[in-house]
């Protein structure tokens, strides 16, 4: 799994809404042909933006892109690219002043409008930026983008009849605007119509890689309709997915984040095509990623994750000697050096380094379970069923942990606890679910009880026909046939 460190935000995001004056000029600016004839007194001044914690190139790319601008006060063009890179590093308020003044130098150029209602919506100023994308969409009609950020902010002021509309509207056109769908489908949960919801959202998961998101939304529509379990599993594929963003279809924002020189994009990049099995790109596109920013953490653990599945353990410790020397406190680095450890073989080496990681990240339940894995290889069973344990207290809806622990409990005779822990786990019913029901069998053998063995069995026989695992249908049929006979009636 490759993961990115959450940060905190540059954006200078604001609450509150603003006036009807704000609103009213921003209307105008779409309508008016005030570019001509400008002087710099008519334009609000560019605020300074302080670039000292940015990477060298990102410093130098945003002073060429201010000179530019500040060479050519009055050129709408060098305005509104200064606002395109201040807004690819989240700097908003600099970009909202920058594609104002693009916008009062050429109110007709609707990349201008929509970018000035993006920057605007960032700041949490919602009235000026509806404004904005209803001015952008009088021009561009078919811009799916802008209707989709209106429809977020209908959405967030209240206005969810309007805001469905539009998202229908959307989709109607352009089927396959898959963040439109999501916000639909989460449109449609908080409405009171989780069925609905599902099959909107059912639709963006299965897009390849799947999107954390639709997962969590799925997870809320199955709330609603009180099936647990699959809000369990959905939550859980949530977790699995949490590092996959949706891939959003919307041209005019591609051209910001194209300029992007921090490590970022290509980060992402990569974990894309991990996701979809494309391992030796991953690498060669991390290693550009650290090409841009040689001191970031998070591409050096990706990057012993993906080589530990390589089985190229040179290169996973060479990336790890790296990671440390910048950061010998990053827990996610740790834990990928345990998991490079472990497929290697040294044990040893990789319960040290999971220990670490699991100091630096106590509540993490994926640490506590690579932990119990090591200790079942190193066949200390005791611990690693308390370390199973621990991981589900963690994460207590998370399936695969509990069938984990479950079987632990089973080798370890505790046939009762293992009977509860793995009847949670059946639904909802995947291949494995024949394994677990036939533990829970076997369990209630070894406890004296063949009728309740029995119908464990027969249940995990008919799951095993339902969803083709021979395997399992082979070794149920054997077990039925060797249980001892129900009594018949009057015996």
């Amino acid at each position: 799994m490759i993961r990115r460190r959450r940060q905190g935000s540059a954006s200078g995001r604001q609450d509150g809404r603003t006036g009807s004056a704000a609103v009213l000029l921003v209307a105008a600016l779409a309508t008016a042909g005030c570019g001509p004839g400008l002087t710099e007194a008519d334009l609000p001044p560019v605020p300074t933006v302080a670039t000292q914690g940015f990477l060298g190139a990102v410093r130098a790319q945003l002073a060429d892109v201010r000179r530019a601008a500040d060479a050519e006060p009055l050129d709408a063009d060098a305005n509104g690219s200064l606002g395109m890179h201040y807004l690819a590093y989240h700097l908003n308020e600099a970009a909202e002043v920058a594609f104002h003044r693009a916008r009062l130098l050429d109110p007709d150029r609707h990349e201008w409008i929509y970018y000035h209602a993006v920057t605007l919506a960032e700041l949490g100023r919602h009235d000026e930026a509806e404004a904005g994308f209803v001015a952008v969409l009088d021009s561009e009609p078919d811009l799916a983008g802008a209707r989709t950020r209106l429809a977020a902010i209908l959405a967030q002021t209240g206005r969810s009849d309007r805001a469905r509309g539009l998202l229908e509207a959307v989709l109607a056109d352009q089927p396959d605007q898959h963040d439109a769908r999501l916000a639909l489908g989460r449109l449609l949960v908080r409405a009171g119509e989780p069925q609905s919801a599902v099959a909107h959202l059912e639709r963006v998961a299965a897009q390849v890689p799947p999107p954390g998101a639709a997962y969590f939304a799925l997870a809320s529509a199955y709330r609603r309709l009180g099936d647990r379990a699959a809000m369990a599993e959905n939550l859980r594929l949530s977790e699995v997915h949490r590092a996959t963003t949706l891939v959003v279809d919307d041209p005019l924002m591609r051209r910001v984040q194209r300029l992007d020189r921090t490590e970022a994009p290509l980060f992402r990049q990569a974990q894309r095509e991990y996701a979809l099995g494309r391992a030796e790109q991953a690498v060669t596109t991390l290693e550009q990623a650290l090409q841009r920013n040689p001191s970031s953490i998070e591409v050096y653990a990706a990057l012993v994750w993906i080589e530990a599945d390589l089985g190229r353990f040179d290169r996973a410790d060479a990336h790890a000697r790296g990671g440390l020397a910048v950061d010998p406190n990053f827990a996610q680095l740790h834990y990928a050096v345990g998991r490079a450890r472990m497929r290697e073989g040294r044990f040893n080496d990789a319960a040290e380094a999971t220990r670490r990681a699991m100091a630096l990240d106590p509540h993490r339940s994926d640490i506590q379970t690579q932990l119990a894995d090591i200790l079942v290889r190193e066949g200390r069973n005791g611990e690693a069923t308390a370390m199973y344990a621990s991981a589900l207290e963690v994460d207590p809806k998370n399936r695969a942990i509990a069938r984990v622990y479950g079987e632990r409990l089973a080798a370890a005779d505790r046939w009762d606890e293992a009977i509860a822990i793995l009847e949670g786990t059946l639904e909802p019913e995947d291949e494995a679910s024949a394994r677990y029901g036939r533990i829970i069998g076997e369990a209630h053998e070894a406890l004296g009880d063949p009728m309740a063995a029995r119908a464990a069995y027969e249940a995990a026989r008919a799951s095993a026909q339902r969803t083709g695992n021979r395997r399992e249908i082979t070794v149920l049929d054997y077990k039925l046939r060797h249980l001892p006979e129900p009594p018949t009636e009057g015996s």
